[in-house]
């Protein structure tokens, strides 16, 4: 069994790894969009694995990483001398899951933070992976933020805030079903596009996770296809949707829709050079655009034929580019180019 479709969580220490064995050149690596998946971290690894000149601590650091992904690599190679404890798991041949607890405690710049929560994750059948986490969150002290605006941590959803301390949850979930040379999955989860080391231009985990559906399609090693739809929250009240309830003074606020798309297209040329096209749209009210749907559709243009002359009436698109280049040995060059607005009849201006 070698299924492919149980995401690594974006935040994961070994998407790090990887980039800096890529930079020394022990694998070709692409991480245009994340997450990727447990088996295809379980391979980077062990194909490092085999090289004699790493390091002892990079050595210490590759057996801890595949610790952690004890059953891709049981799958890839048959070695089960590898273990990781889990609070919960069960395996047959066709079904997977394993299940841990969350709880940590964090003391720093007179901010405490308390986590709790659980997550599992599985597979079912060679073609299907599901992943789920949730935890709640209890900040407190002097130096809580919390807009968390100018800052490059994940922004929060508060559910409770008691003046000294805020709290809120945040939960993820995901189902993906992979069939060799494409991948297709929905869910609520966080995504990166693009490169960057504190964060990307294109896509960040700024935002706090989103409902998705993604297609990503691979027919060759040097070509790669992502496209995502997501739905966000507007934030803005309806006022002509809201009604009144049984609760006085408490009406349900109905919010406007809004959508977020975008596709990429990333080409490597040559071993350790990615270029990476593509262009996304912010558009909103109504339920989701057909136009928006299609992965090939040239949306700027689409954006122009939906809203005809009035320019007002248009959508929010953006272009894209990103290179991302590992051809000078422990040397790691990438940017990116993120176009929102543009007049080119006044460029020159």
């Amino acid at each position: 069994l070698e299924a492919q479709n149980v995401n690594l969580p974006v935040d994961h220490p070994v998407y790090s790894f990887l980039e800096r064995m890529a930079v020394q050149q022990y694998i070709d690596y692409h991480d245009d969009v994340k997450p990727i998946s447990r088996v295809d971290a379980a391979k980077a690894l062990m194909s490092i694995k085999g090289f004699d000149n790493i390091t002892s601590i990079e050595r210490d650091e590759i057996a801890w990483y595949m610790r952690e992904l004890t059953a891709e690599i049981e799958n890839l190679s048959g070695d089960s001398s590898i273990r990781r404890w889990h609070l919960f798991t069960y395996s047959d041949s066709l079904f997977t899951v394993k299940l841990d607890p969350i709880l940590a405690y964090s003391l720093e710049d007179a901010r405490t933070r308390l986590y709790k929560g659980l997550r599992f994750y599985g597979t079912l059948g060679s073609a299907t992976g599901f992943a789920f986490s949730y935890f709640d969150n209890v900040e407190s002290g002097k130096a809580i933020d919390r807009t968390r605006e100018f800052i490059p941590e994940t922004g929060t959803v508060l559910f409770r805030d008691r003046g000294t301390s805020l709290e809120y949850n945040q939960i993820t979930g995901s189902v993906a079903f992979d069939m060799s040379w494409w991948r297709f999955g929905f869910g609520k989860d966080f995504m990166r596009w693009g490169s960057g080391y504190r964060s990307q231009l294109i896509l960040s985990t700024k935002a706090p996770p989103f409902p998705f559906i993604r297609l990503d399609i691979y027919p060759t090693s040097w070509l790669r296809f992502f496209y995502a739809h997501a739905w966000l929250q507007s934030g803005v009240l309806d006022s002509t949707r809201n009604y009144s309830t049984q609760l006085v003074g408490k009406p349900r606020n109905i919010y406007r829709e809004k959508y977020w798309a975008s596709h990429m297209l990333t080409i490597t040329p040559i071993k350790g050079f990615d270029i990476s096209v593509g262009e996304s749209i912010v558009y909103s009210d109504g339920s989701p655009n057909i136009l928006f749907l299609t992965p090939i559709l040239f949306w700027r243009s689409v954006d122009h034929y939906l809203t005809i002359k009035e320019i007002g009436d248009g959508n929010n698109s953006q272009v894209f580019l990103n290179l991302r280049s590992h051809l000078i040995k422990n040397i790691g060059l990438y940017g990116t180019l993120f176009i929102d607005e543009i007049d080119t009849d006044n460029f020159f201006d």
